[in-house]
């Protein structure tokens, strides 16, 4: 009984390990997204400075 009991504990931590990796996984790819968006912010900033720069030339 004990094996059975082992088994049954490890197939519910398996469970639980792979419930953490999917929201791991969500919460790195909305991470990734909003790196990326904030990039892109960045860039158009920078260019926006830049393109004013130009200007007061």
């Amino acid at each position: 009984m004990l094996i059975l009991y082992e088994i049954l504990q490890a197939a519910k931590e398996a469970a639980a390990f792979r419930e953490d990796k999917i929201k791991l996984e969500k919460e790195v790819e909305e991470l990734t997204l909003h790196l990326q968006l904030e990039k892109q912010m960045r860039s158009d900033l920078e260019k926006e400075i830049q393109l004013q720069s130009q200007e007061n030339v």
